[in-house]
């Protein structure tokens, strides 16, 4: 993870169009892509939810409903992260029925949901058990990652509290914590 692809795209400019438009402008766009884990996705799309949250706090401390208060609803800082939202969205609905996309959508972001403290070791669990089902159980298992991630059941609570008597152990902080388990060599995507 981490490595991303470069590639150039045509955007539909040529020449007839510039020259009628009287601009001078490039024919390709650079487009950046990366894979990441639907797991650890899952879980930056709570955190994102939560900045959020916070963020219509700070700015519109006075307003009874922050997140519809127009010091929030026109910042560009809330508006990027629902694009961000909105496009792993589309992704997400391409992957999986419409039941199963409303359902995971639902458990990213309830009330509940919140990743202060978040015992992240147990994303890296998840990711590993994750990366090494195939592609199609991977698909099929989606909306129960999702509820396994947002809804910190006893598997959760278990992961964290060895994790943190673990850190009470060595004297470490818990985010130096790492599991035994390694990811696989080789992910087919």
């Amino acid at each position: 993870m981490g490595d991303g692809e470069i590639e150039f795209v045509d955007n539909g400019m040529d020449d007839n169009k510039m020259k009628f438009m009287e601009v001078v402008t490039p024919t390709k766009n650079l487009q950046f892509s990366f894979k990441i884990y639907f797991p650890e996705l899952f879980f930056v799309m709570m955190a994102l939810n939560d900045f959020v949250r916070l963020y219509a706090k700070t700015k519109a401390k006075q307003a009874t409903f922050s997140l519809m208060d127009k010091r929030v609803i026109w910042d560009s800082d809330v508006t990027r992260v629902r694009l961000f939202q909105s496009v792993i969205a589309e992704c997400l609905k391409e992957s999986v029925t419409e039941a199963s996309s409303t359902r995971i959508f639902n458990l990213l972001h309830h009330e509940h949901t919140w990743v202060g403290g978040y015992a992240t070791q147990y994303l890296d669990m998840l990711n590993i058990e994750f990366l090494y089902m195939d592609k199609e159980e991977r698909q099929k298992k989606l909306l129960t990652m999702a509820k396994r991630i947002s809804e910190h059941g006893k598997e959760y609570q278990q992961v964290k509290r060895e994790v943190e008597q673990t850190a009470r152990e060595y004297q470490v902080p818990v985010e130096n914590i790492r599991l035994k388990k390694e990811y696989p060599e080789d992910i087919e995507w």
